[in-house]
């Protein structure tokens, strides 16, 4: 016999091994009446294997834009709690018969409180159903494609402000990039769940939950108003990369809100003439 065929039978021979090792458990499920299982088992494995579908970009950017307005509305009313609250924490501290009588001013503030505290758990939510300025995040560290330097400035362009925003994206790039630096959106991400963990943890243990364990340390005001400051400077940082809109969202409360202390509330009893006043 030739070399060649004898490399012929060879390499058949081998082609033929593969073959029966890799149909084995079809064939051993066959004989054993058990061959509908591992056909199954087969498929699902082959299914596995294939890559999931991707949403169109449209559509990606059409959600992300929809879920920055939503965080926006939701910081900024936030934010116009957090400045009544302030200020009626002032008066009450200023007016020494408020800051000593009763249990209103423990109930408010503990109101407040969870008010916030919850909030700002909802924020760092990594539901897959969640509006939240983490899955904000997350998807736009997936998507950087998406975000390049040329579509931001399409923004100031058809605006006519020519290259006006020019230097805002080196926020989200690596130097020279023209796209999103996947490595940058990952530490903004750890820098705002890092300020709301304490936070985090006790609505899920406290508020939402009663642990046994309790918690690793108690969480303080400050705490409530570093974390959400910060996740207010990163929902304005990304407003800015998604919608090319800018400024703070702190908002400026129109109606004099404070006028409803300028009068009494309830009649006292002992003094006829102290009436509760008529609005309209």
């Amino acid at each position: 016999m030739s070399g060649w065929a004898i490399t012929a039978v060879v390499e058949g021979a081998f082609i033929l091994a593969l073959v029966l090792a890799s149909a084995w458990p079809v064939i051993r499920a066959i004989q054993k009446g058990q061959w509908q299982r591992e056909f199954f088992r087969y498929e699902f494995r082959l299914k596995k294997l294939k890559p999931v579908a991707q949403p169109p970009d449209a559509e990606v950017l059409a959600e992300l834009d929809s879920d920055m307005t939503e965080i926006c509305k939701d910081l900024t009313r936030l934010l116009g709690f957090r400045e009544i609250y302030r200020k009626t924490l002032v008066m009450f501290r200023d007016h020494p018969k408020l800051r000593s009588e009763g249990i209103f001013w423990p109930w408010l503030r503990k109101m407040y409180g969870d008010h916030v505290a919850v909030a700002i758990r909802r924020f760092v939510d990594d539901d897959s159903r969640a509006i939240s300025l983490r899955n904000l995040a997350t998807k736009v560290m997936n998507n950087p494609r998406l975000f390049t330097e040329e579509r931001h400035m399409n923004f100031y362009r058809k605006a006519g402000l020519g290259d006006m925003g020019e230097g805002e994206f080196e926020d989200f790039a690596a130097l020279g990039d023209k796209i999103i630096d996947r490595k940058k959106i990952a530490k903004d991400l750890g820098d705002f769940k890092g300020k709301a963990a304490p936070i985090k943890e006790m609505v899920d243990k406290l508020l939402a939950h009663k642990d046994r364990g309790g918690l690793a340390r108690n969480v303080t005001y400050e705490d409530l108003d570093n974390a959400l400051d910060t996740l207010t400077e990163y929902a304005e940082k990304y407003r800015l990369l998604i919608q090319c809109i800018g400024g703070s969202l702190t908002p400026t409360i129109l109606t004099d809100w404070q006028s409803i202390f300028e009068y009494a509330w309830m009649p006292r009893e002992d003094d006829p003439s102290m009436t509760v006043e008529e609005t309209t």
